[in-house]
Order: structure tokens, then sequence, then C-alpha cells
């Protein structure tokens, strides 16, 4: 979590206390709803070197953003 800030750290650190195995659409509706598309795109840029799944989360939330 070094380097990130603000809704970020909270976003990354809410997923890890869930675990892999307890994220899943609910949760990543519910995130995706209180990001903007900019924040969406920012929280891709800044997993993309951490833990492989919350990437992969991370992706999964900025998906539908156009």
């Amino acid at each position: 979590m070094a380097g990130l800030n603000g809704k970020f750290a909270l976003v990354v650190q809410a997923l890890r206390h869930l675990g892999k195995e307890a994220v899943g659409p609910h949760e990543i509706e519910t995130v995706r709803a209180a990001l903007t598309p900019a924040e969406k795109h920012k929280l891709v840029r800044d997993t993309r070197y951490g833990v492989e799944w919350i990437y992969k989360v991370a992706n999964r939330i900025a998906e539908k953003t156009a």
C-alpha cells in the first residue's frame, strides 16, 4: 500500500480485509459506483505492481468505464 493515498488506500485496504474469496460482483459494483471514471483508471494504474488479485479486481472495477 506504499504510495497509495486517500480513497485508493481505503479501497485496497478494504479488498485486503475482505480477502480474495469474499470479493464478488456486489463488492465490485459498490466500489465502481463510488469512484469516478478517472479514479477507476488511477486505481488500476496504482495497483498494477501490487498484489495480483487486487490488480485484477481493480481492472474489473474499471471495466465498464468509458
